[in-house]
């Protein structure tokens, strides 16, 4: 049955029954979702079957004196004032989240899934968003709504902390990308190498160490990699020039510092760069970043810089099953191959500045991507599963900076200089973008635009 009431006030004191959490609730979700709370004029609700508070309910709250359903409440935001829920429509439909019926303020909002939208952020003169996202559909007896989101979850503290939150976060986005393994809540608290609490139980949950993390990725599978960046470097590699690779081929990074986690999920391009950040505790974004309290925010990269130049930074990203030629290894390549151009093509000009973009991508996609852009060159080039995409920049990374690109072998050995790197049927080895593209010359995006 579906429920219209016409303020988040109403919501909380007609449809959750804690009284002494509804002011501090009421404020929490106006305060961390301010943009779609002053959008609505409309709020639709509905007990709902969601399945991580199925497992919550199954590992404790079902054990426990609350007494609680084995439902929660979902609350649709919509955009015009409706008086039928029928009226909800693909256009007026801004997305959900979902409450539990518990106590504690901070356990209370579990599920999220708002539309991707560059106008939630207050970031004067954005030019243009790019978040991480999947399709989320929502079912109503009249329609079904399908749009651009990522998946946000929300913890506990009981069962499920930030580890376990920014896990699922992983798990729901890989899963409907890529098709990897959709591992649950109950899969992450009962996996073997979950070390006990301190009184000897895994629940209450007192976190997930790095080695945990990585073993429950492992174990389905994720292919993780998570280098340690110690004040921002990791060998000879800057932890942005890092994370923008991985943001850039479409994989959250999760970043675990200062005995939390948060999760990178998108990036915004005006005068300064501005990284899009998943803290379902908010604590880094409040604590480490100075932000205001909300779920998604905003952070610039000299901010980040800052803080990461100071602490000891994990990255952990999953990965493809037939990713052997890391970062690290590819960076050598590129040193060795901006050194040649610079030499060839610029005559050895000291001025010049190459900077690259490296994607991680399929290759049919590449192939279907150049296309596009008038060149078939790599068409029928025998290519492996995944290659690295790279875009060679004179000084900044703007479209009208874009002088090469490159293809190269992301299952290559790791030693190899030479034979990794693909050629295309003109046996070149970079291709000159303004003449190799013949019909438009294009940046590879595997972002949504929002």
């Amino acid at each position: 049955m579906y429920k219209i009431e016409y303020s988040i006030e109403d919501v909380i004191n007609n449809h959750y029954k804690y009284e002494d959490t509804k002011p501090k609730l009421i404020k929490s979700i106006e305060e961390k979702f301010r943009y779609f709370v002053d959008k609505a004029q409309s709020f639709v609700v509905e007990d709902y079957i969601e399945n991580e508070w199925r497992d919550s309910h199954n590992l404790y709250y079902s054990r426990s004196s609350y007494k609680c359903e084995n439902t929660v409440k979902r609350v649709h935001f919509v955009i015009d004032k409706i008086n039928d829920f029928k009226k909800i429509m693909e256009d007026n439909y801004l997305g959900y989240i979902n409450l539990r019926p518990i106590p504690p303020l901070s356990a209370v909002l579990s599920r999220i899934r708002f539309k991707c939208s560059g106008d939630a952020f207050d970031l004067a003169g954005a030019k243009s968003f790019y978040c991480l996202s999947v399709y989320s559909t929502v079912n109503f007896p009249h329609l079904s709504i399908k749009y651009h989101s990522f998946p946000l979850y929300s913890q506990d503290s009981m069962v499920a902390v930030c580890a376990h939150a920014d896990l699922l976060m992983v798990s729901k986005y890989m899963y409907k990308k890529f098709n990897f393994n959709n591992y649950t809540l109950k899969d992450i608290v009962n996996n073997d190498n979950t070390v006990a609490n301190s009184f000897g139980r895994r629940i209450p949950s007192e976190g997930l160490n790095i080695h945990q993390i990585v073993d429950l990725l492992r174990r389905n599978n994720y292919n993780p990699i998570a280098p340690l960046f110690r004040k921002g470097m990791y060998d000879e590699i800057d932890i942005i020039d890092y994370l923008d690779s991985f943001i850039e081929s479409a994989l959250p990074v999760i970043a675990a510092f200062n005995g939390h986690v948060m999760v990178f999920i998108g990036h915004v391009h005006t005068d300064e760069k501005y990284y899009i950040i998943a803290d379902d505790s908010t604590h880094h974004l409040t604590n480490s970043f100075g932000t205001r309290k909300a779920h998604v925010e905003t952070v610039s990269e000299a901010k980040l810089k800052d803080v990461f130049s100071k602490t000891e930074v994990y990255l952990i990203t999953p990965s493809f099953d037939r990713l052997y030629l890391h970062f690290p290894y590819l960076n050598l390549i590129l040193k060795e191959t901006k050194k040649l151009l610079i030499d060839k093509v610029f005559e050895s000009n000291e001025n010049i500045k190459l900077i690259t973009r490296e994607v991680l991508v399929e290759s049919a996609t590449i192939k279907q991507f150049l296309n596009t852009c008038g060149d078939n060159s790599f068409e029928s080039v025998e290519m492996p599963h995944y290659v690295w995409y790279i875009e060679f920049y004179l000084d900044s990374k703007e479209l009208k900076n874009l002088v090469f690109y490159m293809l190269i072998d992301a299952s290559a050995h790791k030693l190899d200089r030479t034979y990794s790197i693909i050629l295309n049927t003109n046996n070149h080895f970079v291709s000159i973008a303004r003449d190799s593209m013949k019909t438009e010359v294009k940046q590879l995006s595997l972002l949504t635009s929002i």
